[in-house]
């Protein structure tokens, strides 16, 4: 098993849900947002 967190990319608090893509990406649903990981990074999505 593999724990990610912030030094990985992931800031949040709560994650609320976790799905994957059809392109194989992982989305992860936190308090702080949206991310995405493509198996190397996240990449953080939000109101902004």
């Amino acid at each position: 098993m593999v724990n990610y967190n912030e030094e990985d990319g992931l800031n949040n608090s709560y994650t609320y849900s976790v799905s994957q893509d059809r392109n194989g990406f992982l989305w992860v649903g936190s308090d702080n947002g949206m991310f995405r990981f493509d198996g190397k990074e996240f990449k953080h999505f939000n109101n902004k």
